[in-house]
């Protein structure tokens, strides 16, 4: 079944290497939603979800995805839990696929950083809708309009959109 048209997706390309032999690994990657979607615009509702896709004999994928921030969309702001099943092993990450971002390869935006115990991490770009400003090495910052991530005062792009906030308790 196909999504509502009013449902912004994005498509998602990669290619999974196999690793010692140098090869292309076989297996799947899968993309869970956290919450079901609902749409003031197209009065739709799209439940919870996992999207499985086969890896390609070569190794690579290619899906297409509702965008995390579909200005038109609730919720706001949340990742996909993705599963890597290849060679053998398996690989849990997140993901979040903005809205005007277009087309994205998986290995540019997927974060694997696995928390420290006692740690809380979040991208930047999760934090500009419910942060209004943080302190980092002394510098206020706060976030840039309609850009997802922060600038600091005589600074801008001192912390870079896809950079890690790091508060540790």
């Amino acid at each position: 079944m196909p999504f509502p048209p009013g449902l912004t997706l994005i498509t998602v390309t990669g290619t999974i290497a196999e690793y010692p032999a140098g090869g292309v690994a076989s297996g799947s990657i899968s993309f869970t939603t956290p919450a079901w979607l609902t749409s003031s615009v197209d009065d739709a509702i799209v439940p919870k979800f996992t999207k499985t896709v086969p890896l390609a004999a070569d190794g690579t994928f290619t899906v297409a995805l509702p965008a995390t921030n579909d200005p038109g969309w609730t919720p706001q702001g949340w990742s996909y839990a993705v599963s890597i099943n290849a060679g053998g092993q398996v690989q849990a990450a997140s993901l979040q696929l903005p809205y005007d971002g277009g087309p994205v390869n998986l290995a540019d935006v997927l974060v694997t950083t696995a928390p420290t115990a006692g740690t809380t991490y979040a991208t930047l770009a999760q934090l500009a809708g419910v942060m209004k400003a943080f302190v980092w090495n002394g510098t206020v910052y706060v976030p840039a309009v309609n850009a997802g991530h922060y600038v600091g005062p005589n600074d801008p792009g001192a912390v870079p959109e896809g950079s890690v906030w790091d508060q540790t308790p």
